[in-house]
């Protein structure tokens, strides 16, 4: 995997809601990005677009940051 910051233009990733761990990044796929945790956790992927929506890497990071836990 090819890993990303974790923190976009004052927007930092929140630990982990499965794990608690603080080891998440924001990682490529194609056409876009998504958080994704060494425990397995991963966010919803979130796809580039037009140029006025905020861009993929900080939709995952608000995405990831609004999740609530459970079993992984």
């Amino acid at each position: 995997m090819d890993y990303d910051t974790n923190t976009s233009g004052g927007i930092r990733l929140e630990a982990c809601p499965f794990c608690g761990g603080e080891k998440a990044r924001v990682i490529h796929i194609r056409d876009g990005r998504k958080v994704a945790c060494p425990c397995g956790a991963c966010g919803k992927p979130e796809f580039h677009g037009p140029n006025d929506w905020p861009t993929a890497h900080d939709r995952a990071i608000t995405s990831w940051n609004t999740r609530t836990g459970g079993a992984v």
